[in-house]
């Protein structure tokens, strides 16, 4: 019978950080990847997807004078 190295919890914990890292990378890789993919095709045209709300900047002003949400 042979017994684990004494190491291996310790590497299984570290491990589960290191990935949640390469996913992270991954994501954002793929991400980067798809949008320049998009620009070099001409696909990417810079506008937002219809139906989405537009920048906090170009929404119109509120007129009461309340906070929106403000009851």
């Amino acid at each position: 019978m042979t017994k684990a190295p004494l190491g291996a919890p310790f590497f299984m914990g570290v491990d589960v950080l290191l990935d949640m890292g390469r996913t992270g990378t991954n994501v954002i890789g793929n991400g980067i990847a798809t949008a320049v993919a998009a620009q070099w095709a001409g696909k990417l045209d810079g506008h937002p997807a219809p139906g989405l709300d537009p920048p906090v900047a170009e929404r119109p002003a509120v007129a009461s004078g309340k906070a929106p949400g403000a009851v």
